[in-house]
């Protein structure tokens, strides 16, 4: 059982006689006073079954029932199953004695799981209303939501099929794991007409389906294992694909994405930036050639440098299609030397932070980029930065702000060295190392001054590089 109570109070006051003076009741002007409750509850029920056969075959089935208050009375209990299954190969009698293969071990399942924790507040099946809209001495109240006692659990239904091996006398492990993962049911919120008067013009909708589907594997082993001297590796890397398989509104517009069945909720559909005039500076961007019923004829046909003109294209996806990482440990004696590497492959960011930076003089008083310095200044000039200008909108959204997001960072080297005990305090202290760390020392990226780290939809969010970090230390065991 879940219950979870959120009450919050807030209040604002100005013109106080002096400073440290913070109580309310001293201020002259009362701004604003504004209170709220939240409350939620889950009840969960679970229950397992587990099999083992000669401990060769194994079997499991689960079971879980959940009710959460979020969704309306009929909607509120979600049924949730999973079943799975491993065969221990190697235990079989035409591998018990195999030299190569160690370890072998077949792996299936099935299983889904429900999401309560949605768009839309806490009670998205009621029509909601605000109070405190007030007119002096009339109390006033505000519609805040519009209700969907449809609205029901989005679930994730995952299959898996893996293979564990050890090879070697295990000197060499991996796994390999197929998935595909199919969240149905998605809740999102769906935009409504704004004549409606609803507070941000949306209703919260179980709208389709998405599937995620991929391949990882990981391989780790004992390069080196020899007296003194030793050198490990571990490797890992997954691959993954998302698609939009089943979305019954047709099509929805959602800032730089374009939502429709077939695609990928990570596809970017921006206009597509052509470059800056020569003659007047001015930005210019793509539109295509259409026939007198608006279907296209020929795509990108020509550039147009009015942006509300520019037509808007797929132009790549936010989703890398590679990522893993690299681990080397190697030791000869006390000393030991590790590093850890991680990197992306392909996928896109578009960095609408740097776009800020770029404006044309319609944001006054806020910096620039340095980069504006390359800015159109005559005719003739072959830049791709329009000229300086308040009425152009040169810095709007568009694949002049779209950047490869591939990139290799070394996430962690650490340099130790463990005395021997001979210069130990006899029986007093068992073990001494010192080392020295680094984390994020170096990072190969396309694009200066941008985090290549940025969230899975591929926009920035004024968020900071992550820190170059160097530290040491004495690790000590008594």
């Amino acid at each position: 059982m879940y219950d979870f109570t959120l009450e919050e109070l807030s209040t604002s006051a100005t013109t106080l006689p002096f400073n440290g003076l913070f109580e309310f009741n001293s201020a002259a002007e009362q701004e604003s006073l504004s209170g709220s409750t939240d409350q939620e509850r889950i009840s969960s029920f679970m229950s397992r079954v587990k099999y083992n056969y000669a401990g060769k075959y194994f079997t499991e089935f689960s079971y879980r029932q959940d009710q959460a208050s979020r969704f309306s009375p009929s909607e509120r209990t979600g049924h949730f199953f999973a079943i799975g299954g491993s065969w221990l190969i190697s235990e079989e009698g035409f591998l018990s004695n195999s030299s190569p293969v160690s370890f072998l071990k077949l792996r299936a399942s099935w299983g889904e799981l429900g999401n309560n924790q949605i768009t839309g507040g806490y009670f998205p099946y009621l029509t909601l209303f605000d109070t405190g809209f007030d007119q002096p001495g009339i109390s006033g109240i505000y519609p805040a939501g519009l209700s969907n006692p449809s609205l029901t659990w989005e679930a994730v239904q995952t299959t898996n099929i893996g293979l564990d091996f050890g090879l070697l006398s295990d000197r060499i492990n991996g796994s390999i794991d197929v998935y595909r993962a199919v969240t149905t049911d998605l809740v999102t919120a769906a935009t409504t007409t704004i004549s409606r008067g609803i507070r941000g013009n949306s209703i919260t909708e179980n709208v389709g389906d998405v599937t995620n589907s991929g391949i990882e594997v990981t391989l780790s082993g004992d390069i080196i294992s020899n007296g003194d001297f030793s050198w490990s590796a571990s490797a890992n890397i997954s691959f993954e694909k998302n698609e939009i398989t089943d979305f019954p509104e047709g099509e929805r517009i959602s800032g730089s994405k374009r939502l429709e069945e077939g695609r990928s909720i990570f596809d970017f559909w921006i206009q597509d930036y052509a470059g800056v005039n020569p003659d007047n500076g001015n930005p210019m961007w793509w539109r295509d050639s259409v026939d007198a019923d608006e279907n296209i004829v020929i795509e990108r046909f020509t550039t147009t440098e009015d942006y509300n003109e520019a037509d808007r294209y797929f132009v790549g996806t936010s989703l890398p299609w590679a990522r893993g990482g690299l681990t080397n440990r190697i030791a000869y004696k006390g000393l030991d030397f590790s590093f850890l590497i991680n990197f992306s492959l392909g996928g896109k960011i578009l960095d609408e932070d740097y776009g800020g930076l770029m404006h044309g003089g319609r944001r006054t008083g806020e910096q620039h980029s340095i980069d504006i310095l390359d800015r159109w200044q005559k005719p003739g000039d072959i830049t791709d930065v329009p000229r300086l200008g308040t009425e152009l909108q040169s810095n709007s959204r568009s694949t002049r702000f779209l950047y490869d997001a591939t990139y290799a960072r070394l996430r962690n080297v650490t340099l130790g060295y463990t005395l021997p005990n001979s210069l130990l305090p006899g029986g007093f202290i068992k073990r001494c190392r010192i080392f020295v760390s680094g984390d994020n020392l170096v990072t190969v990226f396309g694009r200066d001054g941008l985090d290549p780290e940025q969230a899975l939809n591929g926009l920035t969010n004024s968020r900071s590089a992550v820190f170059k970090t160097y530290s040491g230390g004495l690790e000590l065991r008594f």
